[in-house]
C-alpha cells in the first residue's frame, strides 16, 4: 500500500516538475516573442538621430556649426534644413550688396541667413522665427520677456527701425521681441522695466558670427 503510494507521489512530483520547466519555457519565448531588443535598440538609435535643426548655441545652430565654419552654401542649408525650400537672393540696399537665404518650412514660417558683404559664402547673422526655434538658455519663440531676464540677465534693449532686440555683451546668440499691444515704430519706451516687460515676446532667435558688442552689431 505503501509503495503504491510512493509511486504515485513520484509521479506527481515528476509531472509537477514538467509542467513548471513546460510553463517556463513558453513565458520565456512569449516574452522573446514580445520584446524584440533589436526593434528596441533600433528606435533608440533612432531617436539619437532626431534634432532641432533651429537649436540655436554659441556656435551657431545644433549640427551646423558656424563658428568653426563659417561657409554655408545651398547645399549645406538643404542637407540641414530637410523639406524646406530654400530662396537664394541678393541684397541692394544703401549698405554694400550682400547674399541671403530665406529658408520656408512646410508651415510657411522663415530663417534668414545673411552673408558677409565681402565673403558671399561666410554667414554673418542668422536670425529663425520659427515656431520651434529655441536655444541653449531655454529661451523659445513666444516667451515672455520677463521670463528672458529671469534667464539671461543683463541684456541691451536694441532699436532699429521699427524693430526691437535683446542683446547680450559677449554673446553670439540675440532675441528679436515685439509687442503686439503697441505701435512699435513709435515706440521710445525701456521694454527691460518690469512695468512694460510683460507685454514684450520673443518672435526671432538669431545668432551673430562676431560677438555682440553695441554699437558695432549691425541687422541690416
Amino acid at each position: 500500500m505503501r509503495e503504491g503510494y510512493k509511486t504515485k507521489s513520484t509521479l506527481f512530483f515528476i509531472l509537477f516538475f514538467i509542467c513548471v520547466n513546460a510553463t517556463f519555457i513558453l513565458i520565456s519565448h512569449y516574452n522573446t516573442e514580445k520584446v524584440d531588443s533589436s526593434e528596441i535598440f533600433a528606435k533608440i538609435s533612432k531617436s539619437k538621430k532626431i534634432k532641432n535643426p533651429y537649436f540655436f548655441t554659441e556656435a551657431g545652430l545644433a549640427g551646423l556649426e558656424l563658428n568653426s565654419n563659417p561657409n554655408i552654401d545651398e547645399k549645406s542649408l538643404m542637407d540641414h534644413f530637410k523639406g524646406t525650400t530654400i530662396i537664394e537672393n541678393i541684397a541692394q540696399e544703401d549698405s554694400p550688396a550682400f547674399r541671403y537665404f530665406d529658408i520656408v518650412d512646410d508651415k510657411m514660417e522663415h530663417s534668414y541667413f545673411k552673408m558677409t558683404p565681402k565673403n558671399s559664402e561666410k554667414v554673418e547673422l542668422v536670425l529663425s522665427y520659427v515656431s520651434k526655434a529655441s536655444d541653449i538658455y531655454k529661451v523659445n519663440i513666444g516667451a515672455p520677456v520677463k521670463t528672458v531676464i529671469t534667464k539671461r540677465k543683463n541684456p541691451k534693449h536694441y532699436q532699429k527701425g521699427e524693430s526691437h532686440y535683446l542683446l547680450y555683451k559677449g554673446s553670439h546668440i540675440f532675441y528679436q521681441i515685439s509687442n503686439p499691444e503697441i505701435e512699435l515704430a513709435s515706440y521710445q519706451g525701456d521694454v527691460l522695466e518690469k512695468s512694460e516687460s510683460k507685454n514684450w515676446f520673443v518672435i526671432g532667435i538669431g545668432w551673430s558670427k562676431e560677438l555682440i558688442n553695441e554699437p558695432n552689431f549691425n541687422l541690416e
